[in-house]
Order: C-alpha cells, then structure tokens, then sequence
C-alpha cells in the first residue's frame, strides 16, 4: 500500500492538467458534407488538416471532393480553399467557431467559380465539427 499516495498524486495530476487544458482544433478532420435544393444535390468527402496558428487560431486546406447532380446528370465537383477558424471562448467546450474563407475554387467539371462557402460551424468541445447553411450539412470528425 505505500504506492497508494503516488497512484493518487500521479491521478490527480493528470486530473488537474485536463481541467487546466486549452481548447484546441488542431488536427486532420475528415467527414461529409450534403447539399440539395429543388433542382440540384451534391454528396462531398472532406479532409481538413488544421494547424495551431496561435492566440486561437487555427489554419488549414479545405478540400472535399464528390458528386454534384443537376437536372439527372452527375458531375465530379471538387471544393478547395484555405481557412482560418477562430475559437470564441477559451474554455474547452461546445461553442461557435468564426471562419475566414480564402483562394476558394469550387471546380464542377470543367467551370469553376471563385465564390467562397458561408455558415458557421459549432464545435463539441472534443472531435466534432459541425455547420450548415441555407442548403447544405456538413460534420466532421478528429
């Protein structure tokens, strides 16, 4: 039983050390995103390595890759774009994370357009990020 008081201090370390912890995006996050209105959808995979930028912030590539249906026709779509996202609290919990869109190319077929995506996204506080707008969904898992 004398390493009873170590196996509690060693336990409560690291207690105090994930209580203490700062919130963190960092990481490679991947998932879905699905979009649909009344004449088109689009089913995308996405990969979304983000990096510790500081004060934060975090950066990464956008990329997600699919199929875009219209009028019976599917295309190959592909989205790119660099992103920063913002943390709105310092506590590790669910919040609303700020994005800044940038060089976005969203690529179907030969077209593309340079119009960058909108909505907010939500973290869990752990290993999901969500978000939606008008016509798409989209989560993403650490």
């Amino acid at each position: 039983m004398a390493h009873r008081p170590i196996m509690i201090a060693a336990l409560s370390s690291c207690l105090l050390f994930a209580a203490c912890a700062e919130p963190s995006l960092e990481g490679d996050w991947v998932g879905e995103m699905d979009c649909e209105d009344e004449t088109a959808w689009m089913e995308l995979e996405i990969d979304l390595p983000l990096t510790d930028a500081g004060d934060g912030e975090f950066t990464g590539r956008f990329e997600a890759d699919g199929d875009y249906v219209y009028d019976g026709e599917t295309y190959p779509v592909r989205i790119t774009a660099d992103l920063e996202a913002e943390l709105t609290s310092d506590e590790v919990e669910q919040q609303t994370i700020e994005l800044l869109w940038s060089d976005c190319e969203i690529r179907v077929s030969d077209e593309s357009t340079d119009d960058c995506l909108d909505g907010e996204w939500g973290w869990d506080g752990e290993d999901t990020l969500s978000g939606s707008n008008e016509n798409c969904d989209l989560v993403l898992e650490r």
